[in-house]
């Protein structure tokens, strides 16, 4: 039995996590360069605080965490660094008549879409936006993890913002200076 400090992380336990993380660093990324970097400041992070690691850590969520939290920083360091204009006059202001073109989706248009969406993905939005069920409702009411659920909600949605900004796009409600 180890006691605190004596458990070492070998080269071979990393090696063999590795696939994994860099996997979940892309999908949080999106880029095959950044994800190899964070993956490799999570691994020097585990090297270098190994010997406070109890002898029951898991590896590879402890590195997990690591990197989805290196991503929130990476994010809240990109936010923090935009830079505003100091002079008012150059700030492009939208015209005050003019309302953001989701603003006048009708809901028929937003059912029409999630008509499109996967079973699976429509039944956990219409459970949590229609009938108004929480995530654990959800996940109970169908033996399956609220994460899961959770999961489901976020393609739901992503569908339906792909779908319905598609279908504005074709209508020429967005124009195409807004387009990225």
């Amino acid at each position: 039995m180890h006691k605190r400090g004596e458990l070492n992380v070998s080269l071979e336990q990393l090696g063999a996590i590795r696939p994994g993380l860099l996997r979940r660093a892309r999908a949080l990324i999106g880029n095959f360069a950044d994800a190899e970097d964070l993956v490799q400041s999570a691994m020097e992070r585990a090297i270098v605080r190994c010997d406070a690691f109890r002898p029951d850590t898991e590896l590879n969520p402890w590195l997990s965490t690591v990197i989805r939290n290196l991503v929130i920083d990476q994010v809240r360091s990109v936010w923090r660094s935009r830079v505003i204009s100091r002079d008012m006059n150059e700030m492009p202001c939208q015209d005050p008549e003019s309302s953001p073109w989701w603003q006048e989706l009708t809901e028929a248009q937003v059912r029409n879409a999630l008509q499109r969406c996967a079973p699976v993905l429509r039944e956990a939005f219409v459970l949590h936006h229609y009938a108004g069920l929480s995530l654990s409702q959800i996940a109970a009411q169908h033996g399956i993890s609220t994460n899961t659920v959770g999961t489901r909600l976020f393609r739901a949605r992503a569908f339906l913002r792909q779908t319905l900004t598609a279908r504005a796009r074709r209508d020429g409600r967005i124009p195409d200076a807004a387009a990225g």
